[in-house]
């Protein structure tokens, strides 16, 4: 992806960040907490698929190095480098975007943190940290995605699996008012960008 299309990208994803922001985000989650989808049990394994991912980052970047050193390089080795640093990568990218934007959370689930549903308040508070306001983006799809991305880049015929794994992440994160569209959507075109410019970078040693 070349620059002039990521910037594409990152604009025609901010419309759509804005347009989910005033007519998606709280509508879908009530539609949801009416329903009680947080009561489907399954939904709260599916939601915690990317978070292994980003313990086990370091090592994969450890296998590569060690690969490197008994000279046995071979295309796990660099796709164990790539998803690894690219999984990092975005997990630090997270930490700042999520401090800058400081969005409420969709519901109440840690720390007792101020969220729509149950204080009704909704919106951005730009530059405030703490987990009041880390709604946005999603980290979790961040690293579904970014993962996904590279399994998909170096082996193409696990591209169902990469779409599957991607699918479940956010329709779960989604199911249990984890996140709001925006927050989802946002999350993936981020882990999307971070993964094409590793990938890119880790081509190049190969």
């Amino acid at each position: 992806m070349n620059f002039t299309k990521s910037v594409a990208l990152v604009a025609a994803t901010s419309l759509l960040v804005i347009i989910s922001y005033f007519y998606f985000d709280r509508q879908l989650v009530d539609l949801l907490v009416s329903a009680n989808s947080r009561q489907y049990h399954f939904l709260h394994y599916l939601q915690q698929l990317p978070e292994p991912l980003l313990y086990v980052a370091p090592v994969a970047i450890l296998f590569y190095f060690i690969q490197r050193i008994r000279e046995q390089k071979n295309k796990f080795a660099y796709f164990s480098l790539a998803w690894g640093v690219a999984v990092l990568v975005a997990s630090g990218l997270k930490i700042g975007l999520k401090f800058c934007f400081g969005r409420y959370w969709p519901d109440t689930f840690k720390e007792n943190n101020l969220s729509y549903v149950h204080d009704g308040i909704y919106g951005f508070e730009p530059f405030h940290g703490g987990v009041q306001y880390q709604s946005f983006p999603s980290g979790h799809m961040m690293t579904i995605v970014v993962f996904a991305f590279m399994l998909a880049a170096f082996y193409p015929k696990l591209k169902w699996i990469s779409a599957t794994a991607i699918l479940i992440v956010a329709l779960s994160l989604l199911g249990l008012y984890y996140h709001f569209v925006s927050d989802v959507l946002a999350g993936a075109v981020i882990g999307l960008l971070v993964s094409q410019v590793i990938f890119t970078q880790v081509k190049k040693r190969i």
